[in-house]
């Protein structure tokens, strides 16, 4: 039997999404993790795109939800010449537009999920690149 606490985590976490509901109901309390299905399915939908649109996906994971879409190009180590690589993830759902240059995963638990199967180093020099592009802007990095 599960808590009501846990009850209400899950169901605040899976925001409506009943395969998201069920993987986090199923992994009995472990919160540190994501549920198979849930990597499983998104991954079968960033498997579908281009590598660019991975990469820029990648970026975005480490931008921030929501995210400025010029911090996610510079955290995947891409350039303004790469913008419309923004299209393929719009079309494939996985990103919407916000307003402005802003744009949100369509369910945290995607962008949860994009950045937990990104390797290490990969997520540590998107990290390195957003940093520095923050501090280019004049922002504080934290």
């Amino acid at each position: 039997m599960t808590s009501p606490a846990r009850r209400e985590r899950c169901l605040d976490e899976a925001r409506g999404n009943p395969l998201f509901l069920d993987g986090l109901a199923r992994l009995a309390g472990d919160t540190d993790r994501l549920p198979p299905t849930v990597l499983a399915a998104v991954d079968l939908e960033v498997r579908g795109l281009g590598d660019g649109a991975r990469a820029l996906l990648r970026g975005a994971a480490v931008a921030g939800d929501p995210f400025d879409v010029d911090l996610a190009l510079a955290a995947a180590g891409l350039g303004d010449v790469d913008l419309p690589l923004l299209d393929e993830l719009v079309a494939a759902d996985l990103v919407r537009p916000v307003g402005g240059r802003s744009f949100a995963f369509r369910h945290p638990l995607v962008r949860r999920a994009v950045d937990d199967a990104t390797p290490a180093a990969a997520r540590l020099g998107g990290h390195a690149r957003a940093a520095a592009a923050l501090r280019a802007g004049g922002a504080a990095v934290e």
